[in-house]
């Protein structure tokens, strides 16, 4: 924002006109309708996000306590300079900070002064500063405004009420022009003062002045006036934006609570309007200029310094977000305007409808309804029902109410329209494929695809006309039809064809990755993506799109570095420029939370997934599908980190609000039931499991069909149920007869085909036929190398599994060869405390174990016992059991000082992160105390004894009766007797009450399999009659 040049550059002698802000792009002149005192112009509302409220508060109170006429920037700006210690700065020696400031009036004087416009033409604010000012004051040295009270004139020389942000690199008329045309739209008298700082700061020694000066300078400036007015040009690169200085003068803006208004010529203005009104991706491309963080300075220090401030203060993140949040207010405001000026109701129709499509592709679809469902009404009066502009407002308000989830109102505005664009526009027309398209897609999201299935024969009519020989549906389109088109967009250099050639490389990129086919999709993604930042610039929401397309492509091939820098960039982007709530804000969170799960970052994934679930449901409404399906992946990521009571509460919840919304037979609710069922089968509940495989893989081959990769994956959870069962002939067949269908579906080298027979290895290995095992995983090994590459999950997951094999057959050398190259490769990919890399290095310190390398297993224990504890529990206690293994292994060494020290650190560990009364940290307990009784240690084994018995105590745990035992037994080693007796009765007793209790459940068994027998005869006999 405001002055936007760089601090001068300290030179001797005379300072040029144009060093000063030599690096500044010249800009053209701007001008706002804003006035102050009013509910439209002042926006600090709209300006301050509820969280930089107390980014707000906090920088006031500081301002306040610290009382300082240099301001807040002068100490947060020597603290970041001296590491943060408070600065000792005299300010004394600094030159007086004034709040003068001239009429907007005296600008003409100014001008007919130095020569009228013809001798100033061209002349830029830093070279009518050197030509003009400087001269002007070189006598006092003062500022102008200070040379002009003190010769007592009849300017109006007073504290100024407007700050005037601008750069120095502008044409100074059209600076002057665009305050002018400011104050003249807003009703503002010409005598309002401004406070400009060519006029209000001395331009006489500013090589003597540091960056404490003039950040002080800036925000007491903005923080005394309270209103700012920013010349923003050319609006579709605002250069200022991309200025450090400017940058900060914004900041200071949002530090103080001031007002912010933008300003641009009438001209510059009406440019813009009209650009966005033929086409409001305009206004996006605008936006995708903009990037706090990338802003510079012609000093590098300053830049650094003033983004240190805002990176510890508000965050480039927040700063963009009011850039943003600013810029669309003004831009609201003007369309509104527009609106209520215009009186020719065709015009007021574009206005209306460029306003509404903006809140669209904001996300704010309360206000987008109002504007799309007026646009449509105006249209049908002024135009007709069938007038082709009337179709296109209905099929937008149809678009609108399907984002928001609302598909019976979208279907019945699809419905409505569709046959009359077809007949209006043509069957073969870009509008009728559209709606078409929007048709298929709508009755696909509810599961009825027999009802899609016309539409997407519509679409692909469509094509096979327009482009050739198409593809058999429009969810499998042909390779050769995306590459004509994308050839014909090239050759006729059209932006708008170009677009919709990079959704067809999208789909190709599609297609080659369902086939199989990595390397050639992950080169249309990136043709995409490069074309977009060469058209539309890095931070288009268009480029952004890409990114995450991108994205998810990285995420299915395990490449989650560059997937998570990807939807990272992507998430904040879209914040910033979208809001916290839109839905591609939303889909970037979702993404970056499964990316965070895969890597076994469950905290942080966890994290995202809430939030993300409770915002969802704040925008469309708990029973939404996006909510759902949100729901079915943070259900399955508490079921893979064995929190299923929780996952199953989640997931039921899921299965059952699915099939009320979507139906019991959508692929949702078939998904959400899957993800049950895996988690029943996990915690053991083996029968109601099977039967939701069952009733899954069924829909699933009713809806899709027998041989779909959907129903292939249903089937699969079926087979992994019995395999947990260990009904291990069961699962084989299975496994083999997907494997048959995948082949003859896609083919033998495809990932989903390869990844059944690795399965079917899995089923060898228990079976204990292991060369059967090694010579399929050393085929899937192969080909998954081949497919994916050999630092692939997949890939590595064959790897491991070849090394268990290695290991049945205590070939350990292999083992341990294959187990260490397998987790090199998992700590690379997913780090060092990923649970697959933990995994194989638990497997490898067993490899050790087994070949009476102690030492080296202890060290890799002790490593995965660490590092769980960034995953969960339940893995922290499998090492701690581990561990205890190797303990017991030294004890039988007779190397018991050895177990002590690993039970000591266990206890320490599990102490500290499980908690004292946690049952790991008891066990631990139990076994260090059995060390200490073994050592006679009998006071210490006494005290760990005597805990344990107490906390088992508390919550009559099953274990109590053993720990009774166990202390007596201690007592009795020790000779007190008196202590051990009535530990002794005290076990006697409550074992012989179990005992009875035990009877008496025994026989309430028999009893009701008696009642069972007899009732199960009488049925029988029923049916046989």
């Amino acid at each position: 924002m405001g002055n936007c040049y760089s601090r001068p550059p300290a030179v001797s002698g005379v300072q040029s006109a144009t060093s000063r802000p030599a690096q500044d792009p010249p800009l053209v002149d701007a001008v706002a309708q804003v006035s102050p005192g009013t509910e439209s112009t002042t926006i600090t509302a709209s300006f301050l996000s509820d969280t930089s409220q107390d980014v707000v508060q906090k920088l006031s109170s500081v301002i306040q306590e610290n009382n300082v006429s240099l301001g807040l920037m002068s100490i947060l700006g020597q603290a970041a300079s001296s590491g943060g210690a408070m600065p000792d700065h005299n300010k004394a020696d600094l030159p007086p900070f004034s709040l003068l400031g001239v009429p907007v009036s005296y600008f003409e004087v100014f001008i007919s002064e130095c020569g009228g416009r013809t001798a100033l033409a061209g002349l830029t604010t830093a070279e009518i500063c050197e030509n003009f000012v400087k001269p002007k004051t070189a006598a006092t040295q003062q500022s102008l405004c200070q040379q002009l009270l003190d010769s007592k004139c009849s300017v109006d020389v007073a504290d100024a009420a407007w700050f005037v942000s601008h750069a120095w690199q502008f044409k100074f008329l059209s600076v002057v022009d665009a305050l002018v045309n400011f104050f003249r739209a807003n009703n503002l008298p010409d005598t309002s003062i401004v406070w400009f700082d060519m006029f209000s700061n001395s331009q006489h020694g500013v090589q003597d002045r540091n960056f404490e000066w003039w950040t002080g300078t800036f925000m007491n400036a903005i923080k005394e006036i309270g209103h700012v007015v920013m010349v923003l040009s050319p609006w579709n690169d605002p250069i200022p934006l991309t200025r450090a200085w400017c940058v900060f003068e914004l900041y200071a803006c949002a530090a103080t609570s001031s007002s912010f208004n933008i300003a641009m010529t009438s001209a510059e203005q009406s440019i813009f309007l009209s650009a966005i009104c033929n086409d409001n991706s305009q206004f996006h491309k605008m936006l995708g200029t903009i990037d706090s963080k990338s802003s510079k300075a012609f000093y590098v220090a300053d830049r650094e310094k003033i983004h240190d401030i805002i990176r510890r203060t508000i965050g480039f993140e927040k700063m963009d977000q009011q850039l943003f949040a600013v810029l669309f207010s003004w831009t609201e405001r003007q369309l509104k305007a527009c609106i209520a000026a215009e009186d020719d109701d065709k015009t007021k129709l574009s206005w209306k409808k460029t306003l509404g499509q903006l809140y669209v592709d904001i996300g704010q679809y309360f206000d987008a309804t109002e504007y799309c469902q007026a646009t449509v009404n105006e249209c049908k009066r002024v135009y007709g029902v069938d007038h082709p502009d009337t179709l296109i407002a209905v099929k937008n308000l149809a678009d609108l109410f399907d984002k928001q989830g609302k598909l019976d109102a979208a279907e019945l505005l699809y419905l409505e329209c569709y046959p009359k664009i077809s007949a209006s526009f043509g069957v073969h027309h870009p509008n009728t494929f559209s709606v078409a398209e929007s048709l298929g897609l709508l009755y696909e999201k509810r599961g009825s695809l027999d009802k899609a299935q016309p539409y997407y024969a519509a679409c692909y009519e469509y094509l096979e006309a327009t482009f050739g020989n198409g593809p058999p549906s429009r969810r499998r389109r042909n390779v050769d039809y995306i590459d004509g088109f994308a050839k014909l967009a090239q050759l006729q250099h059209d932006e708008h064809l170009i677009i919709r050639e990079w959704s067809t490389q999208l789909d190709l990129a599609n297609a080659f990755e369902k086939n199989g086919q990595y390397d050639e999709a992950e080169k249309c993604y990136l043709e995409c993506l490069s074309g977009s930042q060469r058209i539309f610039g890095d931070n288009h929401p268009r480029t952004m799109t890409f990114k995450f397309s991108l994205a998810q492509f990285y995420t299915s091939q395990g490449k989650f570095d560059k997937a998570e820098a990807l939807l990272s960039e992507c998430l904040t982007r879209f914040k910033a420029s979208l809001g916290e709530l839109h839905e591609n804000t939303l889909n970037a969170m979702h993404q970056l939370a499964l990316v965070h799960k895969y890597r076994g970052d469950y905290m942080q994934a966890e994290s995202l997934l809430r939030s993300c679930l409770a915002s969802t449901k704040q925008v469309y409404g708990e029973n939404s599908p996006d909510a759902i399906i949100t729901s079915i992946n943070l259900g399955n990521l508490l079921s893979e980190q064995n929190r299923f009571e929780e996952a199953e509460e989640i997931l039921s919840d899921a299965v059952t609000k699915s099939e009320n919304v979507l139906g019991s037979n959508h692929r949702t609710s078939v998904a959400a039931a899957y993800k049950l069922a895996k988690t029943l089968s996990n915690q053991g509940k083996f029968d109601d499991a099977q039967e939701l495989f069952t009733k899954c893989t069924l829909k699933c081959m009713l809806v899709l069909g027998l041989n779909d990769p959907e129903s292939i994956t249903m089937f699969g959870g079926l087979a992994e149920c019995f395999e947990t069962q260990n009904k291990l002939k069961e699962a084989e067949e299975i496994y083999l007869k997907n494997w048959n269908v995948l082949c003859s579906y896609l083919g033998k080298e495809h990932p989903e085909t390869i990844s059944i027979m690795l399965k079917v290895a899995g089923i060898y290995i228990i079976q204990q036929k292991l060369d059967h095992a090694e010579v399929v995983l050393n085929e899937c090994f192969q080909l998954f190398s081949k497919v994916v590459g050999d630092k692939h999950e997949k890939t590595l997951d064959c790897l491991g599994k070849l090394g268990d094999v290695f290991f049945a057959k205590q070939d350990l050398h292999k083992a341990e060869i294959v187990y260490a190259q397998c987790g090199q490769a998992l700590q690379e990919i997913f780090g060092e405390s990923h649970l697959q890399t933990l995994s194989i290095k638990a497997k490898l310190a067993g490899v050790h174990v087994a070949a009476k390398k102690y030492e080296e297993a202890e060290t890799l224990y002790l490593e995965c016992l660490a590092r769980s504890k960034l995953v969960s529990v339940k893995l922290f206690e499998g090492y701690i059991f581990k561990i205890s293994e190797l303990a017991e292994i030294y004890v039988t060494l007779h190397q018991v000082a050895r177990a002590e020290m690993l039970y000591c650190h266990c206890l320490q560990e599990s102490q500290t992160y499980c908690g004292p009364a946690h049952m790991c940290t008891l066990a631990t307990m139990k076994y260090l105390g059995n060390i200490y009784v073994m050592q006679q240690k009998f006071g210490k084994a006494e005290s760990l004894f005597s805990f344990i018995l107490e906390e088992f105590e508390k919550t009559e745990h099953p274990l109590m009766l053993n720990m009774i035992k166990s202390m007596a037994d201690l007592y009795f080693l020790q000779s007190k007797f008196l202590l051990a007796q009535p530990l002794y009765a005290k076990y006697k007793e409550k074992s012989q009450a179990a005992a009875e209790r035990d009877m008496e459940q025994l026989q309430d068994v028999e009893s009701s399999l008696e009642f069972l027998e007899k009732k199960l005869q009488v049925s029988s006999e029923e049916i046989n009659e």
